[in-house]
């Protein structure tokens, strides 16, 4: 049985919806295409049969991924909308896990045009710039 944060916080929700043990796991898997069952637990070397199938079903009934039966037969897992708006979450959460946990460059994604490396920045639409770090006023987003 999960514990939930039961915190009237936006965070807590999502952490309560992704925040489980390989959930973001699964859903990096599943960034890079859909995947049929099997494929998901040979790339998720460890994660029983049992968790995985949980995982699927809480990822389902959150509508952040769907169960699609192909036409000739068989089951894919495909990431709604929803779950791939997760994308920047999970590939910074990565970049991060890369540069700060394990001291490595980071594995990042490449823009398909013309291969170069992308990155997460803040950006103004008023100012119509980028945003360093040091300018971020977070207190208004905390409650």
């Amino acid at each position: 049985m999960s514990r939930a944060y039961d915190l009237d916080i936006p965070l807590a929700r999502a952490l309560d919806l992704i925040g489980e043990r390989w959930t973001l796991l699964i859903i990096r898997q599943l960034l890079s295409g859909d995947q049929r069952y099997s494929e998901l637990q040979n790339a998720l070397a460890g994660i029983s049969s049992n968790l995985l199938s949980m995982r699927l079903r809480k990822l389902s009934e959150a509508a952040l991924v769907e169960l699609v039966t192909l036409h000739g037969g068989g089951n894919i897992y495909r990431l709604t909308p929803s779950g791939e708006a997760l994308a920047t979450v999970v590939w910074s959460l990565d970049a991060w896990a890369h540069q700060y946990v394990d001291n490595t460059r980071p594995n990042l994604p490449r823009h398909d045009r013309c291969g170069q490396a992308l990155f997460v920045q803040w950006f103004c639409a008023k100012c119509q710039r980028q945003v360093e770090e040091l300018e971020l006023d977070l207190a208004p987003g905390i409650s």
